[in-house]
């Protein structure tokens, strides 16, 4: 995929069969543009190895494909910018399973206003993919009471990859 020319931000990347879709690539982003490679990281990482995933069975990306001035939220016009790229890495792939991450990412895809607090951990269906939206790990850093719910949710995402 190319660079989009309605967005100043963009980065390529490669993955495997389940998809992880959050709304932006963190502050500590490397040169490759590897994603969770910020304070993030190591939640994800737990949750990939708490249930056998590698990080070749998952493709991650983002709805922005870089990361807004001041990691500042996305506008709008930035998410509809880089929806369409994000939308087309979805149909290249055609993942069996979607995890998205984060409440950006949830309302991108699902085109809601809805808080994650209130839809983490349900599966839906969209485009005949099952989807489970969950917290993104910057907000586990930053509330880590919630820990429990978000691994509840990963095994249902291991679930979800079993029956798949």
């Amino acid at each position: 995929m190319s660079h989009s020319p309605v967005c100043r931000f963009w980065r390529r990347e490669s993955g495997g069969p389940c998809g992880l879709y959050r709304r932006g690539s963190g502050r500590r982003r490397g040169p490759a543009g590897k994603t969770l490679r910020g304070s993030g990281r190591p939640i994800a990482g737990t949750t990939d190895y708490a249930f056998g995933l590698s990080r070749n069975d998952v493709f991650i990306c983002n709805v922005l494909k870089c990361r807004p001035p001041a990691n500042r939220d996305p506008e709008q016009k930035e998410i509809e910018a880089c929806k369409g790229y994000l939308f087309d890495q979805i149909g290249l792939i055609q993942p069996k399973v979607i995890c998205v991450l984060g409440r950006h990412a949830h309302n991108t895809v699902f085109d809601v206003d809805e808080r994650i607090t209130k839809v983490r951990g349900q599966i839906r269906e969209w485009q005949g993919m099952s989807v489970i939206s969950t917290f993104h790990p910057s907000f586990l850093l930053r509330n880590e009471s919630r820990m429990k719910e978000a691994l509840e949710d990963m095994e249902n995402l291991r679930h979800l990859l079993e029956a798949s």
